[in-house]
């Protein structure tokens, strides 16, 4: 899609699985000029001290409001078993996650062109219709200066050249 909305997570059957995942996937690659040289931990040997006594913030309201109520069964099942393992779990509130959550496609689809402005998938033919509003929703929201202004500041954070003016 775009720098910031663009990210990896790897998706495993376990944990031991994700950190293996991990250990292949985090830290620098010199074939990617947005990525950080930063130490990154071995995921492994980290997953093996297990989780006694670590804090977790739990976001109730975000993580359950306006869910299935089997997903919702889930993810307090998740919760409850992170607490059998030892770790102390806090609920957290993020004062305005409905008004993020309801920006969201505004914001990516004005990044999502911006990042695609030289090139369009849609033209092309190589992007599925669901995406599709995305791209003509972008230059329409703020103008099209919101994917300017993101990828500036993305440039400004890493410290990579900037792509145009």
């Amino acid at each position: 899609m775009a720098d910031s909305p663009d990210h990896i997570g790897p998706i495993t059957r376990s944990a031991a699985d994700a950190a293996i995942m991990l250990n292949a996937i985090a830290g620098h690659d010199s074939k990617d000029p947005t990525s950080l040289r930063v130490s990154v931990p071995d995921y492994v040997a980290e997953s093996m001290k297990g989780i006694q006594g670590v804090r977790i913030g739990l976001p109730y309201g975000y993580a359950t409001g306006g869910v299935d109520p089997e997903v919702v069964s889930a993810w307090e099942n998740a919760a409850a078993a992170i607490r059998s393992l030892g770790a102390i779990t806090n609920p957290i509130t993020h004062p305005e996650w409905e008004k993020a959550v309801a920006t969201w496609p505004a914001l990516c689809s004005a990044e999502t062109a911006w990042a695609h402005r030289d090139a369009s998938p849609i033209a092309k033919g190589q992007i599925r219709p669901s995406p599709v509003w995305l791209h003509r929703a972008g230059p329409i929201a703020f103008g099209g200066r919101t994917g300017r202004c993101q990828n500036r500041t993305t440039v400004a954070i890493i410290g990579i050249p900037p792509t145009e003016n």
